[in-house]
């Protein structure tokens, strides 16, 4: 089985080569330009040339891992992200019909409004708060018009310990700061079923192995706030707390998010043999003693 995962520096990208790299044939592209074992991978950062690239190796499936996934700069460079969530994505489509590959595409769960205490199921309707959300709808929304064969994971926020060249998220975030004894202030009114990296890996190896196509949610079996993820974080490195727990609306600059972004992975489970970690191991792997660093 070959594979091309675009945006093999992403957090996806990366940890799922480092996970199955002996198990397929990957190939990956980068642009980060920080990315070590450079030699193991293309340099392409011109978006355009990915026909080349797919049309020369044959790839069985390509891993779209390619996003502006900041959701603040989406709202403040529309133009910009839009040519990546979604006109890139409709690129890719058009590739999969002419080159006949499986197509693997990550959307999010801020394709809901979050309105209500409940955990959304791929069929609940999508209402996005805002323009990253929106784009992920509508990258969706293409491939299931065009596409007969794809698979869509709808991903809560991923968590785990970053490469070097990778930006962090916000277990990471939590750990630096907690780790300088930083003053932190983490809200307490969001709700989230964090993914942690490395079941996301096994998701994706899972679906591959088993032939899963369509859309299915991607989240964690805990809920979490911010504010309670790094009391947990300190809890279990023992970790001097320097936490103020404060409501989403301190951070009124902030681009609108989903009060539960909260994804049923029923439909998965169903389809694949997978079970998440708790966030006690997560963090354990992640930063705990032993931990690989």
């Amino acid at each position: 089985m070959k594979i091309l995962i675009l945006g093999i520096s992403s957090n996806v990208g990366f940890n799922f080569f480092k996970f199955y790299k002996n198990k397929y044939e990957i190939i990956g592209t980068y642009r980060n330009s920080l990315l070590i074992n450079k030699n193991d991978f293309i340099y392409c950062p011109d978006l355009n040339k990915v026909e080349e690239h797919i049309k020369y190796y044959k790839p069985n499936i390509v891993i779209n891992a390619i996003s502006e996934g900041n959701i603040d700069i989406c709202e403040q460079r529309k133009e910009i992200c839009s040519l990546l969530n979604l006109d890139f994505v409709k690129y890719l489509v058009t590739l999969s019909l002419k080159y006949n590959f499986f197509l693997i595409h990550f959307s999010s769960v801020m394709v809901y409004d979050g309105n209500q205490n409940f955990f959304y199921k791929e069929n609940y309707d999508c209402k996005p708060l805002n323009y990253y959300g929106l784009l992920k709808l509508k990258s969706e929304q293409y491939i299931m018009k065009k596409l007969s064969n794809y698979l869509i994971l709808r991903l809560n926020s991923v968590i785990g310990k970053e490469e070097s060249f990778q930006r962090g998220n916000i277990l990471s975030f939590i750990y630096k700061k907690l780790k300088r004894n930083e003053k932190l202030y983490l809200v307490d009114d969001i709700y989230t079923n964090f993914i942690f990296i490395d079941d996301l890996s096994k998701v994706i190896d899972q679906c591959v192995e088993n032939s899963i196509t369509g859309l299915f949610n991607v989240g964690g079996n805990e809920v979490f706030t911010r504010y309670d993820l790094g009391k947990k974080i300190s809890e279990i490195l023992n970790l001097k707390s320097n936490i103020c727990n404060v409501k989403s609306s301190k951070f009124s600059n902030l681009v609108e998010r989903p009060k539960y972004c909260l994804l049923n992975t029923t439909k998965l489970k169903n389809s694949i043999n997978i079970d998440f970690k708790n966030i006690d191991e997560v963090i354990k792997i992640s930063y705990g003693k032993g931990a690989h660093f």
